[in-house]
């Protein structure tokens, strides 16, 4: 898992409010919701046919994580779904009237900036600047235990870090754990875990979903 980082979030109050018009068929409610951020080797704020490659790529690898996870939290009987990062649409589920911004939703959970770039908007990764890639995933499952199941399936192993040397920010009471999937302890091989029971500070009520394909 090697330069994956990931957070998990209580839901927000834009996804409690509009779950019905992103997952219509959902017949319980959304308990938990993860971002996932991947590192590329290009500012994806800037479009070029490198950047394409990497988006197509970096997709395609969280597609494959997340059908692993998603398929193992249906199996515990847990209702859970990933949204397209091309799209904003569920992967598995009804499409609904709205579509998830997942760079939205990362702005807003994590506070990172977004910056523009063309028709759309990228998020600034404190350590990776604009060369990351978001991804969302949400269940009925609570966060401890879409946390339990992530860990087990991605066999992730805790390790002590400070918390101030990914980003500043984070060392002010968040709640905030850090661990990683290798022995290096480097920025870009670092998972970041955001502690079960934190509420975000931030709520993506107001930009955290579009009406058209991203």
């Amino acid at each position: 898992m090697i330069g994956l980082q990931y957070s998990i979030h209580q839901p927000s109050n834009f996804i409690h409010h509009h779950q019905a018009d992103l997952l219509p068929d959902w017949k319980v409610d959304v308990s938990s919701l993860m971002v996932v951020l991947q590192p590329c080797t290009v500012q994806l704020n800037h479009t070029s046919s490198q950047t394409e490659l990497q988006k197509r790529r970096l997709r395609r690898r969280f597609l494959s994580l997340a059908k692993t996870l998603i398929l193992q939290l249906h199996q515990q009987g847990y209702a859970a779904e990933g949204f397209d990062p091309r799209t904003g649409a569920p992967f598995y589920s009804q499409c609904g009237r709205l579509t998830l911004d997942d760079a939205a939703v990362v702005q807003a959970v994590l506070g990172y900036p977004l910056v523009p770039s063309g028709d759309c908007r990228v998020i600034e990764h404190p350590v990776w600047g604009c060369s990351v890639f978001p991804s969302v995933i949400v269940s009925s499952a609570k966060p401890s235990a879409l946390a339990e199941i992530a860990h087990r399936l991605w066999q992730i192993h805790s390790s002590p870090a400070l918390i101030r040397d990914l980003d500043p920010a984070f060392a002010g009471g968040r709640g905030w754990h850090i661990l990683h999937s290798n022995a290096s302890g480097h920025h870009g091989n670092l998972t970041l875990l955001v502690h079960p029971d934190a509420k975000p500070k931030y709520d993506p009520h107001f930009e955290s979903w579009t009406s058209g394909e991203q």
